[in-house]
């Protein structure tokens, strides 16, 4: 009975909550102004924190706060969808690994498996937080409230990023850099796991990470695994995110090279 009305009161909230709108266009109005506010906010803080000697719980907050965004975005699919779950929202893609690791982050005391967390998030969270706010074309929705999520999101997971490296957290060298592929290609498994565990479960729609045994819906990738199948796809998509990561490594052992002259 409590269920039932608990269920029914979120299911009307989010129902009244929906917002919907022409889905934006990239590089428009909705996407500068976002990209613009995001990239001073980030700026600012970043330099607010640059010697801050909590790190560890800078990080937990940013996790906590991505978190209660992605509660919100489950919640808000789960009663906007006829209260059947979608589940290419599931979440488990590269962009919400950082919510689970910054979450956790304080727990560890082994300054090791920290250094590994921390590289992880210099690369793939800056990785995932700046490819979408440049191609945001994939995150746009026709409803208003999930596109602000989808730029708030992508905006915290640059500054995470980002933080780690002003901070000292992230060592910017070619070691750092095989930490985080490490990382990634632990979370690339998992990710796989799930989508063959979960592939009749969700009618063959969760493409957790893009990759495994379902047609992910990613331009030039969704082609490949039509045409020649996920076993081509999957190792290309890989090994192009991993080329991403070296792409954000490179860029920023060189700005921070030239900043020390």
């Amino acid at each position: 009975m409590v269920f039932a009305i608990i269920n029914e009161f979120l299911g009307n909230f989010f129902r009244s909550i929906r917002f919907q709108i022409d889905t934006p266009k990239p590089y428009g109005l909705l996407h500068i102004s976002f990209v613009a506010g995001g990239t001073f906010l980030c700026a600012f803080l970043l330099y607010k924190l640059r010697k801050s000697k909590s790190a560890d719980e800078v990080l937990c907050l940013c996790g906590v706060i991505l978190l209660l965004l992605e509660i919100y975005k489950q919640l808000f699919y789960y009663y906007n969808s006829g209260e059947v779950y979608p589940w290419r929202i599931f979440p488990f893609q590269l962009c919400s690994i950082p919510m689970y690791l910054c979450i956790v982050l304080p727990l560890f005391k082994n300054s090791s498996i920290k250094d590994y967390i921390y590289d992880f998030l210099f690369i793939f969270s800056t990785l995932g937080g700046v490819m979408v706010l440049l191609v945001p074309s994939g995150v746009m929705s026709s409803y208003l409230t999930i596109n602000i999520h989808s730029f708030l999101w992508h905006i915290i997971l640059v500054f995470i990023g980002l933080f780690t490296v002003v901070t000292g957290k992230a060592k910017v060298n070619i070691k750092a850099y095989g930490k985080a592929v490490t990382v990634f290609l632990i979370c690339s498994v998992i990710a796989f796991i799930i989508n063959v565990l979960l592939t009749d479960a969700s009618k063959g729609e969760i493409t957790m990470f893009f990759i495994g045994p379902n047609i992910p819906n990613v331009v030039v990738f969704k082609e490949i695994a039509t045409n020649f199948g996920w076993y081509l796809a999957t190792p290309l998509y890989l090994m192009c995110v991993c080329l991403g990561g070296y792409l954000v490594y490179i860029i920023t052992f060189i700005i921070k090279h030239k900043t020390k002259k």
